[in-house]
């Protein structure tokens, strides 16, 4: 039906405005049932939790109703019986509490997940942290949650074959959600589920009771005695975990300083009955520690004919090496001395030499150590020390000398270029079929050769013909 202009017009005086809008209130520190404020004047609205669930996700259909349960323990003992009765666990619930001033949703909703945790025997793996105290996790045994495997591809990567935690196809699914509903209370809301039984993750983890028996212990006795009294108790924790257990607790006793050196230096004025802390001159560049083993080497004064010197490498972070003087008496071998130094800084030549001879010089003067025979490896400013100190014989160690022996005998020296014909013209007993098995050098020819000779040259008469 056609409209009018005067009916057009009659409508537009019938038109009222609308009655003008109230002035925003002022901003408040207040939240409401529904939400929080984010921010100035910014509200984030929290949804209030509905009766029924829809449930109808990525794993299936169906729909579910929220249980509330009175509190907490209710909650998770209907959870641990669900678990128990069932093969295959939807569980959706929710319980109220009273606000704690000292835990936020954040903290409460954490604490949530430790829970389920222990009642399930389940460890959820968080897969996506909402705005909201809210988290989605997945069982961290579901096979079709599985990372796939990023090997690294540096050169020279050492590919460790660990052996990974069994997986199942569980369809596993966990929400955690906690809000405020009310002035002074707050309401936490767990849907769960999963699908097929299996057997539980296995905490690898160092127990509290494993640790205070390390702790007593700590003083008087080492990782290696430890070890199979944790192991007997808790058969799960490895030999590594005493050990670095150990260390950490261990570090209170022997670590006085962040500066290795200082630390050590501290360590050692603490000792004064037991070491000497020898006064030596460091040149420019050097870092340099050394002491005696006080009851040691004082009861072997003069007793000691044959000593061993030898070092550690690659072992320290700050390129400190630690040397050491063993002597020999009875059968028996003792230490004497150490020394800690680094010379990656200094610019002199000869500098690692100058320093060992203050050492070794000290070590001489004060517990009257002069050796008849010196044993060291191959390391020539350990063997140009003794010659400058001592006038003793000096040995290389068995392990060593084997050590150059296999190396000479590995080396695929190059021969001289090898020409049957002369070889048999030289001598008629060589087979002219004979080919040496090793790779001629071209460049060479042994007893000299003229520089026009070919290898192919025919060959001249000798006496030998």
């Amino acid at each position: 039906m056609a409209v009018t202009a005067h009916q057009t017009k009659r409508r537009g005086d019938e038109h009222t405005d609308p009655p003008p809008r109230q002035a925003p209130a002022p901003h408040q520190e207040t939240t409401d049932e529904v939400g929080r404020l984010t921010g100035e004047g910014t509200r984030e609205v929290i949804p209030p939790i509905p009766e029924r669930h829809d449930s109808s996700d990525e794993d299936g259909p169906g729909t579910q109703a929220v249980k509330v349960y009175e509190n907490s323990n209710t909650l998770f003992c209907a959870l641990r019986e669900d678990f128990k009765s069932r093969e295959s666990v939807s569980f959706f619930g929710s319980y109220q509490l009273a606000e704690d001033p000292f835990v936020d949703d954040k903290k409460r909703v954490e604490m949530t997940i430790s829970n389920i945790w222990k009642t399930t025997g389940y460890r959820f793996t968080i897969i996506q942290r909402l705005k909201m105290a809210t988290k989605r996790l997945w069982c961290c045994q579901d096979d079709g949650r599985k990372k796939k495997a990023k090997p690294s591809t540096k050169p020279d990567v050492k590919h460790r074959d660990h052996v990974g935690m069994q997986r199942f196809d569980c369809g596993s699914q966990l929400n955690v959600l906690c809000m405020k509903r009310t002035s002074g209370t707050r309401v936490v809301t767990i849907r769960l589920k999963h699908e097929q039984r299996h057997k539980p993750y296995y905490d690898v983890t160092m127990p509290p009771e494993a640790i205070q028996i390390i702790c007593n212990n700590i003083e008087w006795s080492t990782p290696v005695s430890m070890i199979p009294k944790v192991q007997a108790l808790y058969p799960h924790i490895t030999g590594k975990q005493v050990h670095r257990a150990w260390t950490e607790m261990s570090e209170v006793l022997w670590k006085k300083d962040p500066v290795q050196l200082t630390s050590v230096y501290i360590l050692l004025s603490e000792l004064k009955d037991d070491v000497d802390l020898f006064d030596i001159k460091v040149a420019d560049g050097v870092e340099q520690l050394c002491w005696g083993m006080k009851k040691i080497a004082q009861r072997l004064k003069g007793k000691v004919v044959e000593i061993g010197i030898d070092a550690t490498y690659n072992t320290n972070s700050k390129n400190l090496k630690l040397y050491s003087v063993l002597g020999e008496y009875d059968n028996a071998g003792f230490s004497l001395s150490y020394c800690v130094i680094s010379t990656a800084s200094a610019l002199d030549i000869g500098k690692r030499k100058v320093a060992l001879t203050a050492w070794v010089k000290c070590l001489r003067d004060t517990y009257g150590v002069v050796p008849i025979f010196t044993h060291v490896n191959k390391d020539m400013a350990k063997i140009g020390m003794l010659r400058e100190i001592w006038d003793a014989k000096i040995q290389l160690c068995w392990w060593h000398l084997r050590q150059a022996m296999q190396c000479l005998a590995k080396n695929k020296l190059a021969t001289t270029p090898y020409n049957p014909q002369r070889a048999h013209s030289e001598f008629a007993f060589i087979d002219t079929t004979f080919v040496p098995p090793r790779k001629a050098d071209m460049t060479k020819y042994e007893g000299g050769a003229p520089d026009v000779l070919q290898v192919n040259e025919a060959p001249c008469p000798t006496p030998n013909t």
